[in-house]
């Protein structure tokens, strides 16, 4: 459960390139990254490719994976929260899309 698809790799560089443009923190770096790479892999091991839309299902799912694996509420949260960072970062990919056509 290592590795992530290439499209996967790539959603993920994007990420990161986004929170490096907007000043994020080495260690904020590390962290949202880590934990959007670690629930790309979740959702592969659940043969889901990501395809750039995330939906209420899929963080209810991985909720409720990371709740049954025990894992701490502030770390459940903090997952949560990159999760969200990253979809603040596709909306304005996408607006920054439909500005220039």
């Amino acid at each position: 459960m290592n590795s992530l698809s290439e499209a996967a790799e790539k959603i993920v560089k994007e990420f990161e390139e986004y929170l490096v443009a907007d000043g994020k923190a080495a260690k904020t770096l590390e962290s949202y990254v880590g934990d959007i790479r670690a629930f790309l892999q979740w959702l592969e091991s659940k043969d889901n490719t990501f395809a750039g839309v995330l939906k209420r299902f899929h963080i209810t799912a991985y909720r409720n994976y990371l709740v049954q694996n025990n894992y701490e509420i502030n770390t459940i949260n903090k997952k949560i929260n990159s999760l969200q960072s990253h979809i603040t970062e596709r909306q304005e990919r996408c607006s920054r899309t439909s500005l220039r056509m």
